[in-house]
């Protein structure tokens, strides 16, 4: 989540707002977008600590460890309750990484790509090095075009 602070005419920074939104949106990483007219000068304290409160501790009372309180009688620790776990003797699952194991198929693998994340299929696009698009392209492509230059990478025609 992220929080940002806009000072202005409250039409022009919701005018912004929205339209960062629908950016946002566009991309599918949007939570939710608030504008708060006017505030309080004291909700800035929520956001951004006082300077007071930031500052460093002077080095001899970091060096300081807590004082700890002796138990009174010895608990047995989650560890001992436990039982041994057993290995892990389960084959890796295939990635959803272009160039590993997908379908050899064109439209399952299509399938395969529309059922990820954009932020999934950026991941994998940087990865893929014949990829036309690079960088802030890759950034700025939306689903349908990063499925569509997978696909032409994977299945040229």
């Amino acid at each position: 989540l992220m929080t940002i602070k806009l000072k202005g005419d409250v039409a022009a920074v919701r005018a912004a707002v929205d339209a960062g939104a629908a950016a946002a949106q566009r991309v599918g990483e949007l939570v939710s977008a608030h504008v708060i007219p006017r505030p309080d000068d004291e909700t800035e304290i929520l956001i951004y600590p006082p300077p007071w409160q930031t500052k460093e501790k002077p080095a001899a009372q970091q060096e300081r460890a807590p004082r700890r309180q002796p138990r009174a009688r010895k608990e047995p620790s989650v560890r001992e309750q436990m039982p041994e776990a057993e290995p892990d003797t389960r084959e890796p699952e295939a990635t959803a990484d272009p160039g590993m194991a997908m379908s050899e198929d064109e439209e399952t693998y299509r399938q395969q790509l529309r059922n990820m994340t954009v932020h999934e299929l950026r991941r994998d696009a940087r990865s893929v090095k014949e990829l036309p698009i690079h960088g802030r392209e890759i950034s700025r492509a939306n689903r349908e075009e990063l499925i569509d230059q997978l696909i032409a990478v994977k299945f040229p025609k």
